[in-house]
């Protein structure tokens, strides 16, 4: 088992990158910059403010995620048993120019292993293990980066009564949710940063970003839900302090 490990850990270290669309499209950005994009992070943020950072930092930690990282059961097995996500920001640093020693830099990254993660665990249960029959479910694993023997902790964990409950439960507050937003991928911090234009010199407010958050892209219309959320956020404003 040490040796598969340490075969498996060398692997993530050398295997170099695909070429890939996304991955060619980022070299192209570098090579007419003449440097590596830069990726800047804020205090306190999780994700560059700039669209164009946010978008190519997170299809590439997409990449490297899919083609590098183990898919393993617990977050803090991912984290400290093999040093992945030290390697991750490594991986990181080979295609953008950023200070990989700094607390934004590390939490960031950190939040989007986490997160990257949990959705293809997720995306692994929805094709391999839900409505699959026992005896039809596949005993090897599906990807590269997993051996068979994480893909049999993943099988246990998803059968465990334990973790069905907590679906379950998941899910049941799932549809209590009345208001959804209407960003797509790009995340918060981006798209506030994107529609800074949209209010010229004046900063929005987070009345204006609920908004703009929460309208039809294609009518800008907004819910009964969220209008009358609005109404009761800009009445609270109007009240004396």
């Amino acid at each position: 088992m040490t040796n598969t490990c340490n075969l498996l850990e060398e692997e993530i270290k050398t295997t170099p990158k695909g070429p890939g669309r996304a991955g060619k499209d980022l070299e192209r950005i570098n090579k007419g910059m003449h440097m590596k994009l830069p990726i800047h992070i804020s205090e306190s943020k999780k994700r560059p403010e700039v669209p164009r950072q946010a978008a190519k930092l997170a299809t590439e930690a997409g990449i490297i995620l899919r083609r590098h990282i183990p898919v393993l059961p617990r977050w803090n097995k991912l984290q400290h048993e093999q040093d992945h996500h030290s390697n991750y920001i490594k991986k990181k640093f080979v295609q953008f120019f950023m200070d990989t020693t700094s607390k934004p830099v590390i939490s960031a990254c950190a939040d989007m292993l986490r997160s990257g993660r949990r959705q293809m665990r997720y995306k692994l249960k929805k094709k391999y293990f839900d409505n699959v029959p026992e005896s039809q479910r596949i005993t090897k694993s599906p990807m590269s980066s997993m051996d068979d023997n994480q893909w049999a902790e993943l099988l246990k964990l998803w059968s465990s009564p334990q973790h069905i409950e907590t679906c379950l439960a998941n899910q049941r507050n799932r549809e209590k949710i009345r208001m959804y937003q209407r960003t797509g991928s790009r995340c918060y911090v981006a798209q506030a940063h994107a529609v800074r234009d949209k209010f010229k010199d004046a900063e929005p407010t987070a009345v204006d970003l609920f908004r703009e958050f929460h309208s039809s892209r294609k009518t800008g219309s907004v819910s009964e839900t969220v209008q009358k959320a609005l109404d009761d956020m800009e009445a609270m404003m109007e009240e004396p302090v």
